[in-house]
């Protein structure tokens, strides 16, 4: 799992940062299909996420 990619109609989506929220908490990974045109959002809420050293 590491990498951030998430696969619709048999390819990758693309990554929209616009659309997503890296900086604040939770984090938002927002994706589109190129294809069909679906949205996918992927929400990072888990407090083992590389935080803060």
């Amino acid at each position: 799992m590491g990498s951030h990619s998430t696969k619709c109609c048999g390819q990758d989506m693309v990554y929209l940062p616009a659309e997503s929220e890296e900086n604040g908490w939770p984090k938002i990974y927002t994706y589109k299909c190129s294809k069909c045109g679906k949205y996918h959002r992927e929400v990072i809420d888990a407090e083992d996420v590389c935080g803060p050293r």
